[in-house]
């Protein structure tokens, strides 16, 4: 049960990272307003920001992906409230405002993409606990298991020895049982 619950969670994270970022992607196209872009990516980068950051990836390329998202997130964060403060306070001009909004545009879709990727990308590298301890149980076992044909590989002779002495003397006693008997 608790893997199917595992399961069904990796796959609803990756619904809802997928239809967030695709609905942000065309929000941030559609959408003519800057301060309504500054915003809506706001609370994107945020979300993904934080969901990226509550993972525990086990291998290097999740790590890797995660730093990414989470140091994206921590600099663009600050860099939209700046340009919430600016274009707030200041009046900007239409070319100034027009290629900030096509880059800012162009980088948050590509950040939006990446982060649909890592969602996907993450299931192979995302690890329930109960998958831990499962994978600690099995390594010990083999260990527990590679040490006892260890042991019996070092003490077989041994203990041939101390079987095949213990049947000779049964035999003997036996042989001399049987003359006892005669």
């Amino acid at each position: 049960m608790e893997d199917l619950k595992s399961d069904y969670t990796k796959v609803m994270k990756d619904a809802i990272v997928t239809m967030s970022s695709i609905v942000f992607i065309i929000n941030i196209f559609i959408s003519k307003d800057y301060i309504a872009i500054l915003m809506n990516s706001f609370t994107y980068i945020t979300s993904q920001g934080l969901t990226f950051y509550s993972l525990n990836p086990h291998s290097v390329n999740g790590k890797l992906r995660r730093k990414i998202i989470t140091y994206a997130a921590i600099w663009f964060l600050p860099v939209i409230v700046l340009l919430l403060i600016i274009t707030s306070k200041i009046e900007l001009s239409n070319f100034v405002v027009c290629i900030t909004m096509w880059v800012l545009k162009s980088v948050l879709s590509l950040l939006s993409l990446f982060i649909i990727f890592a969602s996907f990308a993450d299931n192979t590298d995302t690890v329930t606990d109960k998958e831990i301890k499962l994978k600690s149980e099995i390594k010990k076992n083999l260990q527990q298991e590679y040490d006892n044909q260890q042991e019996e590989s070092i003490y077989g002779p041994r203990n041939r020895r101390a079987s095949n002495n213990r049947k000779t003397r049964e035999f003997i006693e036996s042989g001399k049982k049987k003359k006892g008997e005669d």
